[in-house]
Formats: structure tokens, sequence, C-alpha cells
């Protein structure tokens, strides 16, 4: 499990539990073992715990019999026992927190999805492929989370130094609404064709970055460019509303978010987080940070 870690700790909500939790007492569970056990542990029952982890309660009792079996007790009772006896009980009650968190996000997803689905949006994600190998699974959660809004995503990972014509071909090919963009410091020499081409495009760019160390500001050449930075962002979910945000403008995304952030502080109230330098994704750094040219730093944007 941690080959899904990239090389910059970088960590997806669903797999916080493989850095702690994948190993209780020596015990190893699966991703969704873990799920069902938090669940029990705060004392929900076999429906109440489908409902949040979408899935059937069948499922839901194939894994608490899987739990029992691996543990050696009787019943959801012994697993709380097992559980409250470890040093990990107070991890898997802010993976419960963290679950809650995530069912919220996505609920507030289905509900942008009613009204953006009306309005039959595209959108093309590029990156650069010898960059970004490592940053596959966050791409592919990204794009599971814009399309969850209702917008159709393509992906495209051009090789380095082609970015221009990629976007010259894909744009006409796809028919797309929006492009976002995750560039690197290679394509400079790409930077006046790059401007040029998205001023004379109708559709709406989107520069998104993840890096740590990096912020930018668009050129002033760009009259049709927005930009929106993961470390700039309270952590992922708000990141993900702020692209959707620049995407359906100008489509009032202000309810679902003002429903998320509430519940957000609700369920944060005992923290929910690990630690922020090895989890980034969660927490971002507020340090202050320099602004250089777009074109010229590196960019990085269930179930069973």
């Amino acid at each position: 499990m941690m080959d899904q870690v990239n090389k910059q700790g970088m960590v997806l909500p669903q797999d916080v539990y493989a850095l702690q939790l994948a190993t209780i007492n020596g015990i190893n569970f699966t991703r969704r073992e873990i799920d069902v056990i938090a669940c029990t542990l705060s004392g929900k029952i076999s429906k109440k715990i489908a409902l949040l982890l979408s899935i059937s309660p069948k499922t839901v009792e194939n894994h608490m019999r899987n739990i029992i079996l691996k543990i050696g007790c009787n019943n959801q009772t012994g697993i709380i026992d097992f559980v409250e006896k470890t040093n990990k009980f107070s991890l898997v009650k802010n993976h419960y927190s963290n679950l809650l968190v995530q069912h919220t996000f996505e609920s507030e997803l289905k509900k942008i999805l009613k009204v953006a689905s009306k309005r039959n949006l595209s959108g093309l994600i590029i990156y650069i492929k010898e960059q970004q190998k490592d940053k596959m699974q966050f791409f592919n959660h990204f794009t599971s989370n814009l399309q969850a809004a209702g917008i159709n995503i393509f992906i495209e990972h051009p090789e380095k130094n082609a970015l221009y014509f990629c976007l010259e071909n894909k744009i006409k090919l796809h028919h797309v609404n929006h492009i976002i963009c995750h560039l690197d410091a290679a394509l400079a020499d790409d930077e006046v064709q790059l401007i040029q081409l998205i001023n004379k495009n109708p559709y709406a760019f989107v520069f998104i970055s993840t890096d740590g160390d990096a912020s930018v500001t668009i050129p002033k050449e760009l009259s049709n460019a927005e930009y929106v930075s993961l470390q700039e962002q309270e952590n992922y979910y708000f990141f993900v509303f702020e692209v959707l945000k620049k995407l359906l403008a100008p489509l009032s995304l202000d309810e679902y978010l003002s429903v998320f952030k509430q519940k957000y502080r609700d369920f944060s109230e005992n923290p929910i987080r690990f630690n922020s330098e090895q989890h980034p994704i969660f927490e971002s750094n507020h340090q202050k940070k320099t602004h250089p040219s777009i074109f010229s730093i590196n960019l990085e944007p269930k179930n069973v």
C-alpha cells in the first residue's frame, strides 16, 4: 500500500489508513475493513455503515465476518474491545471523522451534478508525462471528483516540450469547454505560443498546482486564465471546490460549499488530520511564498 504515496508524501483521503492503520496489533486489514472497524467503533449498525461507505449491507456483513475471524472474537463488541486495547484507538476514531468528511464532500458533488449536468460541460486535463508519473493516483482521483460534479473529463499527458502541440490538437478533437493545465518548468520555451493559444480560444483555462514549494501569478498577457493552488487552500476538498467554482462560473456553488464547510468544521472539532508534513493533501502549508511566472515553475494537481 505504501507505493500509493508519491515521492513528496501526498496522500489521498481514502488511503490515509495505509500509513498508520493497515496493521493493528500485527494483524493486517484491508482499507475497507478499517473503514468498517472505524464505523463499528463509533456505534454504527450495518445499514448505517453501508450508507456511509456506499456499499451494500451484505458487503458490510462480509467485511465484518472477515474482521471477526482475523481478530478471533465473537461479535462487534469484540471488535471494539480489540481496538480499545491497542495504541491505534485514537487513529481509528480520527479515521471515522475522515470518512464523514469524505461522505459529505461526495454528497455535495452529487448535488452540484444535478445542476451542472444540464450544461453538458467537458474538460481536458493536461499534465506532463515524464514529470508526473508519481501523480497518476492524484489525477485519477481529481478527475473522478470533477466527473462526479457533472464535468466530462478527458486526460492527456504529452511528452516534455509538446504542450503547445497537444493543446492545439486536443482542443479541436475533444470539443471541450474547459482546459485544466498542470505545467512544468521545462515548458518555458513555449510561453509565447501558449499565451497566444490561450488568448485566442474562448475556453476557460485553469492552471493548477499541488507543489508545496510553488505559487504563481498569471502573466499579464493572459486575459483568459485562472489559477488554483492546493497549497493556498485549507485541504484537498476545498481545492476541488475552488477548481469547480472556476469551471462552473457563473453558476454559484456557495450553497454547497457552505454546507460542506459547516459539516467539515463540525467533524473537525477534534483534529481529524494526521501530521500535515506527512499529509499535505489534508493540511496546506500557509507559509508566505514567492510568485514566479506560471510558465516557470513545477506544478503538481471506491468501492469494494
